[in-house]
């Protein structure tokens, strides 16, 4: 059944391997560029990326637009049954190969962070990294069994698993709160959340004016241009976007809304249209509207210059 279901990925990957290995050429550690010996260098470092305690136990991935901070990939107390699990499984033959086979699947798992650029230096990579959770909590789950093998005594026994549960809901109450609570606030750049304020702001005007210019501080802003202002897609079919040669190329225009690099320069040279440029940039010229974020402080404004 799995195989049937990947035939029409290989089917394409066979008729369209430029299409369909675009992503991976754009982030992968193996290059034309690269000595075989860096990317080798590489491959083993960002390996470990996914390995260490800081990525596990402390921070986790540090993009926050993949993993909040405040705590790693996985609780602190599993660092403590990680090692009982495997010290005690491979005390035991029959449990040799199952910890052998689990330490497959986890380095099977490394492989797509091993050959990848990370997004941030230093960092492992948590959606890559994603099929290494099982090997991770099987082991931790080995450690709790091995607990009560290790400790006879009854009372000692429940209260070790309770210091060890305990630390786990202290643990989890702070992160989960920081989720629900501040999470939002943290992450609403990553997520472009400002893109529908922006884009409603954009809505009245956007008529008036013959060109619209947007700066290139965001991923992708113009898919958030076309659903909010409701754009016919009939139109975006007549009028395809400009954008860079490749799969990936970034597009700088859509219609009428042009994503620039130099706002501030292109209204230097007076020409018409309406921009939409930091609060703090081009003081003197009067707001058509501000755009506030999450936290409701202005962060962006809308300024227009008539044709004359």
């Amino acid at each position: 059944m799995g195989l049937c279901l990947i035939l029409p990925m290989v089917s394409n990957l066979i008729r369209y391997p430029q299409q369909m290995s675009a992503r991976y050429r754009e982030i992968a550690v193996f290059r034309p560029e690269r000595t075989f010996g860096e990317s080798l260098r590489r491959v083993v470092l960002y390996a470990g990326y996914n390995l260490g305690p800081d990525y596990l136990f402390l921070r986790g991935d540090r993009h926050i637009l993949q993993h909040p901070a405040g705590m790693g990939q996985l609780y602190a107390a599993q660092a403590v049954l990680v090692s009982l699990g495997i010290a005690f499984g491979w005390r035991r033959k029959e449990w040799r190969l199952p910890l052998c086979l689990s330490g497959g699947w986890l380095l099977a798992a490394l492989l797509p962070v091993a050959l990848t650029e990370p997004n941030l230096p230093g960092s492992g990579h948590s959606l890559r990294g994603l099929p290494g959770v099982v090997p991770w909590q099987l082991w931790s789950g080995l450690g709790l069994i091995a607990l009560g093998n290790l400790i006879r005594h009854r009372f000692a026994r429940w209260l070790v698993r309770g210091v060890l549960v305990g630390w786990v809901i202290f643990q989890a109450t702070g992160y989960f709160g920081y989720y629900f609570r501040d999470y939002s606030r943290d992450a609403a750049r990553d997520f472009n959340m400002i893109m529908k304020n922006m884009a409603l702001a954009i809505n009245p005007w956007k008529d008036r004016y013959p060109v619209i210019y947007f700066p290139c501080d965001f991923s992708w802003p113009y898919l958030y241009f076309l659903f909010f202002t409701n754009y016919d897609p009939h139109l975006l079919q007549q009028d395809f976007p400009d954008r860079e040669p490749g799969l990936f190329g970034d597009v700088s225009r859509v219609d009428k809304f042009h994503i620039v690099c130099n706002v501030q320069e292109i209204w230097g040279s007076g020409t018409p249209g309406l921009f939409i440029v930091p609060v703090h940039e081009i003081p003197d010229a009067p707001p058509l509207a501000i755009v506030s974020g999450l936290d409701g402080q202005p962060q962006y404004k809308l300024i227009g210059r008539d044709l004359l």
